[in-house]
């Protein structure tokens, strides 16, 4: 087998292998070339804005949730929050009566009671009044509110008196609209009025001028609950 020979005498084989022993660029130029370039650093969509114009920028690791300055900032927020929401729920003010109703409320004696079970709470107002509203005289006003719906509540008026029921459902339009005027931040419900039995509560029967005495030392009284808004 003859192999082709080359104008300087070489054969092929020969130039192919010299080719492979010479370097085609020195060490020198070899790592030059590896080096790494400087890069720019490069700024997350993560990062601060405030930080972007800082060339000295350092990541500064979050902060413990359990410690004692976050706590207390928290707990600072939180009186925060809830001191406004207690304002914006404030209601204004009755500031003027009618002479009518003036007369009505220093004539009564309310017994007031509330219960709450199970996210029900009930209140029951009972109106002892003597003449001449005396068709009124053992109303209950009886207020249910559920814990489900905090800004809502249901009114049920009753009374042992049929005129009374009468009179209540007559005007139950009138004492609807006024109770939303003066509630306008919260949701009324004023169910049709109902009849029911009267029964004196026991607190506000008049003890006996005889249990008043002192007896054996010690003296015999009765506790009258009553509405803390009226004198």
């Amino acid at each position: 087998m003859v192999l082709p020979v080359s104008k300087d005498g070489n054969t092929l084989h020969q130039k192919v292998q010299e080719n492979q022993k010479k370097p085609k660029r020195s060490f020198k130029e070899a790592m030059n070339r590896s080096e790494a370039k400087p890069q720019a650093p490069r700024w997350s969509v993560f990062d601060f804005p405030q930080h972007k114009q800082t060339s000295n920028f350092r990541r500064e690791r979050p902060k413990d949730k359990t410690s004692s300055e976050h706590v207390q900032g928290r707990a600072e927020n939180r009186s925060d929050i809830r001191s406004v929401s207690q304002e914006s729920q404030e209601i204004s003010a009755i500031s003027e009566l009618s002479p009518a109703m003036e007369e009505l409320l220093n004539h009564m004696e309310n017994y007031l009671s509330i219960e709450s079970q199970n996210g029900v709470s009930t209140t029951e107002l009972i109106l002892e009044l003597p003449d001449p509203y005396g068709q009124f005289h053992g109303t209950v006003i009886q207020i249910d509110h559920y814990d489900t719906h905090p800004h809502s509540f249901n009114v049920l008026l009753m009374s042992p008196d049929t005129t009374a029921v009468d009179d209540l459902t007559a005007h139950l339009p009138t004492l609807l609209k006024a109770l939303q005027t003066k509630l306008e931040h919260f949701q009324v419900n004023l169910l049709p009025p109902a009849f029911t039995k009267y029964e004196k509560p026991e607190s506000l029967r008049k003890i006996n001028q005889t249990e008043r005495g002192e007896k054996k030392g010690e003296q015999k009284t009765e506790k009258i609950e009553r509405n803390p808004f009226l004198n």
